[in-house]
């Protein structure tokens, strides 16, 4: 309705009008004053400071009484107000309806006929398509012509076309708004009204104010500010979701369910009002665009306006009817009856759809608050269409209201969630839907839904299981409505059929008046429903995981799980999911991750670290993991798995490397003015005449990604330089420099300077990264003076090869440098602020290389002899060996060295005589006194031998500081034997393996399956499988015994292969001789593991031998428990050993014994044992050892992992847990937590039945992943706690809230309970921090990144915006996948300097930089991380040899595909298979009993007489209007005449041939006759069969001969009450009274009876 006019006092314009341009429009300019214009047209134009302007209006639309000025309002072209005040009110006559009468009075136009109560829909008005527009001088505005809107999805129907009176301009500007928001808003539809919509009411329309409008308009190209956008909020429903596109590819065969949901419509467009804009039509308050629906079939709208009628009158309580009842729903009446009573029984009288009548406000005393202002509601009219809601089997259908606030304007449906929230709980519980925007879903549905999908049932499944049980209950509903049919026409069929036909069923989806109007909701439908369910209660469910403990915990990655989730054109988002698991086999952290690094990683370790804290839990105390290269990590987020740990580090014995409190470690330097004022400090120590040189302790530090089998994946550039100077230690970052490649200028005068010495171990090395890394020329940077070549000029060290830098700390300084901690492999190097951990260990690095360079520096070079002259006696000097590679011995010149001859030996100038006091190599060749003999052979030292000038090595003088040699060779000389004590606690230098990253070092794989050459065998598999392998331990599937005493008595069997046995020594290297009695780590391998690291060839007869002797080294078995079985097995009968129980019941052993896997002084000999018994063993066949080189070198890295103490239980922690169930055997069950199987096996194999097949969408993985931890949880961790089966719903919320009312309530109810259940309300806790699924992109990788915060209003609108706001940047970080992104990189890569430079790779840091900012601008172009550009560039440099090769082959490759097309065209392609849309129908086996007897018994009892063809009952009749009949209807027979001697089935026996019109008329004439034969016997079946009554002679009392029974005239006999043959007998009416009593008359009556 149309408001009434503003009154607003002294307020006046002055218009000029004139008539420019186009004869069809005037332009009416005016001056704006301070307050809106009060002119009828003109409402809200302008604020308080709107600019001049004017206004373009068709003719039409003005009129004559719009042009003419009327005192007071417009004088014409003055322009100047001079007229008085007017009075207050509107003048009479001249309002808006009262002129447009007038107007039309005067042209004799009849008055349009009166408007139905309440606002009229919007009809299309095809003729107002003139334009209005709005010059505002600077800018103009023009309006959308009339037309459809864009949200309009139905083909059919007509475009949405706004009222006449929308050209009121108060629809175009909000009250007050600034003028420039109109220039950025668009317009809603604003339509001139001409002279042919003179029959219109006009209604107003108000863009952003109450009244909602269902037409779009074309917004402007503007840049629009956050203060003028709509304020309505925007969701993912009103977009189509381009995570989903094609992700259900299966919808073409099943899951698509069943009719449309047309049936519903958006909020506010069946019946909104003025005030609705905030109301809703979904429980999530969500305003989706508008569709037009279907209308209701009258069999819906006629009850509900019954029910509506019935329900607006009150009893004193203000309740309707139904409540007064006690009851929500409305009764409904049983399909019999209602079939029964109808005189015309249609279709639609038995549908009988449920009504569900939902008016809280009456049921609430106190009134329910408004959800904006909290002032009470009152109820405003009923909802004029009712809500459908999906059921089990059908839908119902709920009649609400809406709710009006007198405070704030607003009006809201009754179901609204916001009201729902605010009504009392137990009230609230009674509603039992939960609505969509155009749909509902009953909540007992939802759940089950939700219990389908927890189970492993897809989407498509559960849509199909809804789709087949609605189908089936109307098909039944169909049947039984037929069968009422039956009833009524006879038993018979149509026996007595009056003439009368009726209408039957339409299909289930049929829309007509008189259809069904049957849905079925699709899987999409469904998930979606889920998705937004687990997204509701997402909170509730991530904190019931965030109170779980970690004591024990387990992490794995499963890159097979994102092959489920839909791709993003054709790539992946997700590389994988990242699972921690605590000692319950409980999830406790559950997410997805972009890349292999731990960026993302961190983050749920971290999350889970704050949630342990904040809610007082304990610490983990031990990880397992099947990647050691995460044990830093894990340590770094978790302290508590390095308390008590001393890492085992190759100097064990020796006491660490610290920095004295003389040295200053400064601050790192980041900037290069900081790094230029480092490196001043150091050259300000060159001399002045720059001759000197200045010495610097150093060292660089990278980043390394390392791969689960401890190989190097990728080394990035240099990151660090740590340096060394007198009593300064400087840490110089220089990731950015590196990035932008600016070298400072001190650091480059440092580094290319040949006077500053750079001392370090592999300095050069780092030299020439340093030259890559700033696009230097080779060899520019000088001064290198590695460490190793240092000592060996001075005989401290025979070889440089293998000496490291912690083996030069450990021999000059005596002291050990920790090189086995997280720092040594890390990927944090680049991070812009460095630990405290990270400062240190460079700074201890750049400190040693200082401290071994002065060490070295007081020995002296030791030189040949002079050939001229003799050394002078006692002289000290170094004995090589002959090829000059080492020294063997150490002493000085002998005074024997002055004669001329020494033992008879003549000295000439080529030899010396020298005492020798040290032996270093005992087995070294000398010639000595003229006969080659060893060291050790010349007997103990000191002892003097003659040898040749070329060995000796001699020092200055006697008085030089010689070294004495602590140990030249870094391995002891003395091997472990058997005989020796391998738990020896001397303090001699042990010999470890080397570290488990050393073969990574190398490029060496220890993990992988042999790959490479070609003669590697096939059949070579992991031994993983044999660990538990249930079959005999007595042999395997060669014969071969394989229990470990046999085997090992036997092993002659098997020659040793004496090459492989020599290698296996070589590569394991000498055992260990010092083990300490320590806590080597807390972060474990997972023992499983180690065995699928062997890959040994399936037709090797050890295999499965090897496989076992290797578990039992490793596992050992509890004593205790062993005894107990023991025990129990020698009380069987008959007694059975352990050995025995092992070799039947493995599985059930396993559960009752525990194992423990020792420490590493007790387990390393013993798998070493195994690796040097087994591995050179060789096939009896085959010949070929058990270990190839491969193997020997993974049986080295596993000695490693051992020896590190990677395997060992770490000692007070409990492993197991005894499961509280009984057994019969009375032994107790127990649960191991050892390992990461529990994780794999438990949680991903489990998982994937989870999600779709294939292209599920992220919100979906989201919502699965979150609700699966919540379901295992509660399922694994009931039984793993309590040994029994969890029998509880999973809804958590729901348990939450009963736990608080029984707190509550426990002072008033019988026997409370302590806690409803053993779960913990986590509602009472503060909100954890963790996630699940997708985790938000590091804050500080946005900003390394350049990537800009996910703002809702602003971003929710952009593709793949799901996935941006779990991520929490503007835009998704996903790979490049689209053409866009493609091209985009390839211009990058010619013309930016950040991709394209000298070096080998772009500068990522920058170079992610350059791509986000483009992804600001382009709509089609993503955000991206580092890790997508790298995996892009190595596809693009793929993609480019490929060309290059493509280009070189051309015709090579032209001749050939000229060959094969030729080829080709020799063949036909057989033609496509047609495609039939209905089956064939068959003409043949038909049930040949009932063909026989349907003629006879069709012409008897279904049908009589013969001719035309009777009317068949599913003719076109309408619903509920019986048609007569034709007069004296002749009904033939079923059959025709030819059938009835010779069928289908007798007449044409072939198969496969086209059936011909006759026998498929046959055929189909067949079918019937015995389709109604078998109808008939059914309903004959099922009368009562009336039992046939014996008559009996009256006369005589005979029921067999007599023929009396017929007639009692006819009775010969006599009497059998009397015995006279005259008699008649008794009376029939009463056969029990005697003949003489029979004529008697009944009491009462006169005496003149008959006798």
């Amino acid at each position: 309705m149309d408001s009434p006019a503003q009154q607003v006092p002294e307020t006046r314009f002055t218009f000029e009008y004139h008539v420019p341009g186009p004869p069809n429009q005037r332009t009416i300019s005016f001056i704006p004053s301070s307050h809106p214009p009060q002119q009828e047209g003109f409402q809200g134009l302008t604020g308080g400071s709107a600019p001049h302007g004017s206004l373009v209006y068709p003719a039409s639309a003005l009129g004559a009484s719009a042009l003419s000025a009327r005192p007071g309002h417009c004088a014409p072209s003055t322009g100047v107000d001079t007229e008085p005040k007017r009075p207050p009110g509107r003048p009479r006559g001249t309002g808006k309806r009262q002129r447009e009468a007038a107007e039309r009075a005067a042209r004799g136009i009849p008055p349009p006929p009166k408007r139905k109560p309440g606002r009229p829909r919007k009809v299309p008005n095809q003729e107002s398509r003139q334009q209005v527009s709005v010059d505002f001088g600077t800018f103009t505005v023009a309006g959308r012509p009339a037309g459809p809107s864009r949200r309009a999805t139905m083909p059919t129907q007509a475009p949405q076309q706004p009222s006449p009176g929308d050209r009121n301009l108060s629809g175009w500007l909000r009250p007050g708004a600034p003028s420039s928001g109109l220039a950025n808003h668009a317009l809603t539809h604003v339509s001139a009204r001409t002279n042919n919509d003179q029959h219109q009411s006009p209604t107003a329309s108000n863009l952003g104010g109450s009244r909602a409008s269902g037409s779009e308009t074309t917004p402007r190209r503007h840049p629009v500010s956050a203060e003028s956008m709509p304020q309505h909020p925007i969701t993912e429903s009103r977009m189509p979701k381009e995570d989903e596109v094609g992700s259900e590819n299966e919808l073409e065969i099943d899951g698509a369910g069943l009719g449309d949901d047309f049936d519903e419509v958006g909020e506010g467009e069946e019946d909104s009002s003025g005030s609705d804009t905030n109301s809703t039509e979904s429980n999530n308050g969500t305003r989706p665009g508008r569709r037009v629906p279907h209308p209701l079939p009258p069999h819906i709208m006629d009850p509900f306006k019954i029910f509506v009628k019935e329900s607006s009158v009150r009893n004193s309580d203000g309740l309707p009817p139904l409540y007064a009842s006690r009851s929500f729903w409305f009764p409904s009446k049983s399909t019999f009856f209602t079939l029964r009573n109808a005189v015309v029984p249609t279709p639609e009288s038995m549908y009988c759809p449920d009504f569900f009548l939902w008016d809280p406000i009456s049921l609430c005393s106190a009134g329910i608050p408004c959800p904006s202002c909290r002032k009470p509601l009152q109820r405003h009219t009923h909802i004029p269409r009712p809500r459908r809601c999906i059921s089990f089997k059908r839908s119902y259908w709920v009649i609400g209201y809406r709710y009006r606030c007198r405070e704030c304007k607003q009006t809201f449906r009754s179901w609204d969630q916001r009201v729902l929230d605010k009504l009392p709980p137990d009230l609230a519980a009674e509603f039992p839907v939960h609505f969509t925007h155009r749909s509902g879903i009953a909540v007992d549905l939802l759940d089950w839904v939700r219990s389908c999908f927890q189970s492993g049932m897809g989407s498509m499944q559960v849509s199909d299981t809804i789709r087949t049980q609605h189908v089936l209950y109307f098909d039944r509903l169909r049947l039984q409505h037929l069968d009422h049919l039956v009833s009524r026409t006879g038993a018979a069929g149509i026996g007595q059929w009056r003439g009368a036909m009726y209408a039957i069923c339409l299909p289930f989806e049929d829309r007509s008046p008189s259809g069904y109007h049957g849905f079925a909701p699709s899987g999409a439908w469904l998930r979606d429903v889920y998705d937004a369910e687990i997204e509701r209660h997402r909170d509730e469910l991530t904190q019931q995981m965030a109170l779980l403990p970690l004591t024990i915990g387990a992490a794995d990655h499963s890159h097979k799980l994102t092959k489920h989730i839909a791709r993003v054109g054709g790539k992946r988002p997700f590389d994988g999911v990242h699972m921690v698991t605590n000692e319950f086999s409980e999830i406790r952290a559950c997410h997805l991750v972009t890349t292999k690094g731990h960026s993302q990683t961190r983050i749920a370790l971290k999350g889970i670290k704050d949630s342990l804290t904040l809610y007082g839990l304990d610490q983990p105390q031990v990880f397992y993991t099947d990647n050691m290269a995460d044990k830093g990590l894990f340590e770094e987020i978790f302290p508590s798995l390095t308390e008590d740990v001393i890492p085992v580090e190759k100097y064990a014995h020796l006491e660490e490397l610290d920095i004295p409190d003389g040295m200053t470690i400064q601050p790192p330097k980041k900037e290069a003015s900081a790094i230029n004022g480092a490196i001043e400090v150091i050259m300000d120590g060159l001399a002045n005449d720059g001759l000197g040189e200045v010495v610097v302790g150093f060292d660089c530090e990278w980043n390394v990604e390392v791969t689960a089998n401890g190989r190097v994946q990728h080394s990035g550039k240099v990151a660090i330089i740590q340096l060394a100077y007198e009593k300064q230690i400087y840490t110089l970052q220089i990731t950015d420099l590196v990035a932008h490649c600016s070298l400072p200028a001190q650091l480059r005068a440092f580094l290319t300077n040949p006077r500053i010495l750079k001392a370090g171990r592999n300095v050069g090395h780092d030299l020439r990264l340093l030259e890559q890394a700033f696009n230097e020329p080779t060899r520019s940077f000088v001064g290198a003076l590695d460490l190793a070549t240092y000592a060996k000029q001075r005989c401290v060290i025979s070889s440089t090869k293998s000496t490291s830098l912690s083996d030069l700390t450990a021999l000059i300084l005596h002291k050990r440098l920790n090189k086995n901690v997280p720092e040594r492999v890390s990927t944090c190097w680049e991070s812009d602020s460095l630990s405290g951990r990270q400062i240190t260990y460079a700074a201890r690095d750049a400190f040693a290389c200082l401290r071994i360079w002065q060490e070295l520096s007081k020995f002296e070079i030791p030189e040949a002899p002079a050939p001229s002259r003799r050394p002078h006696p006692a002289t000290p000097l170094v004995l090589f060996s002959t090829d000059k590679s080492r020294p063997i011995a150490t002493g000085q010149i002998s005074r024997h060295s002055l004669a001329s001859s020494f033992n008879g030996t003549k000295l000439t100038p080529s030899v010396t005589v020298v005492d020798i006091f040290r032996v270093l190599v005992p087995g070294a060749k000398i010639k000595a006194n003229n006969q080659k003999s060893s060291l050790q052979d010349c007997g103990p030292v000191p002892f003097t031998v003659i040898v040749n000038n070329g060995m000796v090595r001699l020092y200055s003088s006697t008085s030089s500081l010689v070294p004495q040699f602590p140990a030249l060779s870094l391995r002891p000389s003395t091997p472990l034997g058997h005989s020796q004590t391998r738990h020896s606690s001397t303090t001699n230098q042990p010999n470890p393996p080397n570290p488990p990253s050393s073969s990574g070092s190398t490029g060496e794989s220890p993990e992988a399956p042999p790959s490479g050459p070609s003669g590697v065998d096939p059949t070579c598999t992991p031994i993983g499988g044999l660990v538990m392998d249930t079959g005999s331990p007595k042999e395997n599937e060669s014969g071969i015994p394989t229990d470990e005493e046999e085997v090992l008595a036997g092993i002659h069997q098997f020659c040793a292969d004496a090459g492989s046995a020599a290698e296996g020594a070589r590569v394991l290297g000498k055992p260990p001789i010092v083990w300490l009695a320590i806590l080597r780590s807390r972060v474990l391998k997972d023992p499983f593991h180690l065995f699928n690291m062997f890959y040994i060839s399936a037709k090797h007869g050890l295999r499965v031998a090897f496989a076992r002797a290797l578990r039992d080294a490793i596992f050992l078995l509890e004593q205790e428990d062993v005894d107990r079985i023991t025990a129990w097995g020698k009380a069987q009968n008959p007694p059975r050993t352990f050995e025995q129980l092992c070799a039947t019941i493995p599985d059930w052993v396993w559960q009752h014994c525990r194992r423990i896997i020792p420490p590493a002084e007790v387990l390393y000999p013993r798998v070493r044992e195994v690796f040097e018994t087994y591995g050179p063993l060789k096939d009896a066949t085959t010949q070929v050892p058990l270990f190839d080189t491969n193997n020997w070198k993974i049986a080295r890295n596993i000695l490693d992992l051992i020896y590190h103490g990677y395997l060992s239980d770490p000692p007070g922690i409990p492993l197991y847990s005894e499961k509280p169930v009984e057994t019969k055997s009375g032994l107790p069950v127990y649960s191991c937590f050892r390992g990461t199987n529990r994780t794999e096996g438990a949680v991903h194999t489990r998982l994937r039945p989870h999600l779709p097949s294939s292209g599920a969408s992220i919100v979906h993985v989201q919502a699965c992943l979150t609700d699966f931890c919540t379901h295992h949880n509660l399922m694994n961790g009931t039984y793993n706690r309590t040994g029994q089966r969890y029998r509880g719903h999973f809804h958590v919320w729901v348990s939450n809230r009963i736990q608080e009312r029984l707190i509550l309530l426990r002072d008033v109810i019988l026997n409370p309970p302590e806690t409803d259940d053993d779960r913990i309300d986590g509602s009472v806790f503060t909100q954890t921090s963790e996630v699940i699924g997708v985790l938000p992109i590091p804050e500080d990788t946005q900003a390394q990144s350049g990537m800009q915060p996910y703002i809702d209003k602003l971003d929710s609108t952009r593709r793949n915006h799901s996935l941006a706001r779990l991520q929490g940047v503007r835009k998704a970080a996903i790979p490049i996948h689209n053409d866009a992104e493609s091209e985009l990189y390839k211009n990058l890569m010619k013309e930016h300097p950040a991709f394209n430079n000298a070096r080998a790779e772009p500068t990522w840091t920058e170079a992610v930089k350059v791509w986000n900012r483009m992804a600001e601008e382009d709509p089609q172009v993503f955000y991206k991380l580092v890790e997508h550009l790298k995996s892009h560039h190595v596809e693009w440099k793929a993609t480019v040899n490929a060309k290059a090769t493509l280009a070189q082959t051309a015709e090579e490759r032209k001749r050939a595909r000229a060959l094969l097309e030729r080829e080709l065209a020799q063949f036909a392609i057989p033609p496509v298979l047609e495609r039939h849309t209905q089956p064939r129908e068959p003409t043949r086996g038909f049930r040949e009993s009932q063909i026989a007897s349907t003629s006879s018994s069709l012409t008897h009892g279904v049908r009589a007489g013969g001719g035309s063809q009777a009317p068949s009952m599913s003719s076109t009749a309408t619903a509920g209007v019986p048609h007569s009949a034709p007069a004296n209807p002749d009904l033939p027979q079923c059959l025709p005449p030819s059938s009835s001697s010779a069928l289908p089935s007798q007449q044409h026996p072939s198969h496969g041939a086209e059936s011909p019109p006759s026998i498929a008329q046959d055929a189909r004439a067949a079918k019937e006759a015995i389709a109604r034969k078998r109808v008939a016997d059914e309903y004959a079946e099922r009368e009562p069969v009336k039992a046939a009554r014996v008559r009996t002679c009256m006369k005589c009392g005979d029921k067999e001969t007599c023929k009396g029974r017929k007639a009692r005239e006819y009775c010969k006999n006599p009497c059998q009450d009397c015995g006279r043959c005259d008699c008649p007998g008794r009376n029939s009416k009463r056969p029990s009274v005697k003949c003489e009593n029979s004529r008697r008359p009944a009491f009462g009556a006169g005496s003149s009876g008959g006798a």
